[in-house]
C-alpha cells in the first residue's frame, strides 16, 4: 500500500486593474512578480476614460465576482491598483464592495478631501499604496494626497517614491513591494 499524499493548494489573492486607458492587461514584466505572491490580474478591457464613471466601478466589482466563481480566490487578498484618473474608480469601487482591502495608486490618486464624510470611517479601515518617482508627471499631486491622507488620519497608508527618476512608476520591484505592503495586513 501507497502512503496518502495531500496536497494543499493555497487559493491565490486577486488583483483588480483599472486602467484610464482600457486596457485591462497584464504588463509581461509583471508576470513573475505576479506568480511568486499568487495573485491573479483582473482588468477589463474597453473601460477607458469614455466609460462612465458607473460602468467603470461595476465592471471592476463584478470582474472580481466573476473570477471568484472560476477559481477559490482567497477573499483576505482582494486589492484594487489603479493608474491616473482610475483611482476615482478605485474608490468608487472600494466603497460599493466590502471585498476590497486596499489598493495601490500608480501615478494618480485621490485626495480625500473629495470624499463624502460618511466615506471616510469606512475607507480608514482600508489600506492605500501611492506610487510615484521623481520624473512623473503627477509626483506632486500623489506625494500631496498621501501628505492629506496622514493628516486625516489614515493609518494604513504607504507612499513608495522611486528616487531612480523612472518615469515608468511602475517597475515589478515596486509593485511586488506594494502588494506585499497589503499583505502585511494579514501578519
Amino acid at each position: 500500500m501507497y502512503p496518502r499524499i495531500t496536497i494543499a493548494i493555497i487559493p491565490p489573492g486577486a488583483f483588480v486593474f483599472v486602467d484610464p486607458a482600457g486596457w485591462g492587461g497584464m504588463p509581461d514584466e509583471f508576470r513573475s512578480v505576479f506568480d511568486g505572491l499568487n495573485m491573479i490580474w483582473i482588468g477589463a478591457n474597453q473601460t477607458g476614460s469614455s466609460s462612465s464613471d458607473k460602468k467603470s466601478m461595476w465592471m471592476t466589482v463584478l470582474g472580481s465576482r466573476a473570477i471568484q466563481q472560476d477559481y477559490g480566490i482567497d477573499l483576505n487578498r482582494m486589492y484594487l491598483g489603479s493608474t491616473g484618473s482610475g483611482a476615482l474608480h478605485a474608490i468608487n469601487a472600494m466603497l460599493a464592495s466590502s471585498e476590497f482591502a486596499g489598493v495601490v495608486h500608480i501615478s494618480g490618486s485621490i485626495n480625500p478631501a473629495n470624499f463624502k464624510a460618511d466615506f471616510v470611517e469606512t475607507l480608514k479601515r482600508k489600506y492605500f499604496v501611492f506610487m510615484t518617482s521623481t520624473n512623473a508627471k503627477a509626483k506632486t499631486v500623489v506625494r500631496g494626497d498621501y501628505e492629506s491622507y496622514k493628516k486625516a488620519g489614515f493609518e494604513n497608508i504607504k507612499l513608495i517614491y522611486d528616487l531612480k527618476g523612472s518615469r515608468d512608476v511602475a517597475t515589478p520591484e515596486l509593485i511586488d513591494e506594494a502588494i506585499r505592503y497589503l499583505d502585511s495586513r494579514l501578519n
